[in-house]
């Protein structure tokens, strides 16, 4: 037997870490029974989902980074709610979030820039003196009123 390698085996679940495993977001444990950590759970759970069950390692890495993001945003989001106003500083750092969030939806395949509303515009042919004729909608009045 000498000069051979022994066959191997792929790992177990209880050979990964808990992070690979799954049973762990973070190497240290981190309580996340609070609100802000429910909500990152389940965005992490959603945007999971999203993907689908072929997840590399590179895909759970942008979607914690992008679940962390949104998170923030939202606590953004309130604060400005809650008191109206924004310093420079804070919708600086605002608007580098959602820059963030959306590179990361569409790196994740997730942000489709074309919209149900323009693939209809593209099948839809209908001569601009018309449409105002209909009043700004694709359908005539009558339509709109049988219709409705």
């Amino acid at each position: 037997m000498h000069g051979t390698r022994r066959k191997t085996t792929p790992q177990t679940r209880a050979a990964l870490s808990a992070i690979t495993n799954g049973s762990r977001l973070f190497a240290e444990r981190v309580d996340l029974r609070t609100p802000r950590g429910k909500r990152f759970r389940d965005l992490i759970t959603g945007y999971s989902a999203s993907l689908g069950s072929k997840i590399t390692e590179a895909d759970r890495a942008i979607i914690r980074d992008l679940s962390m993001l949104q998170v923030l945003s939202e606590d953004i989001q309130q604060q400005y709610m809650q008191s109206g106003e924004m310093k420079e500083s804070e919708f600086v750092q605002y608007s580098r979030i959602v820059n963030a969030i959306r590179r990361h939806l569409k790196t994740l395949g997730l942000l489709d820039m074309k919209r149900d509303a323009d693939l209809h515009d593209e099948e839809d042919h209908l001569d601009p003196l018309a449409y105002m004729r209909n009043g700004g909608s694709r359908r005539s009045h009558r339509e709109r009123l049988d219709g409705d």
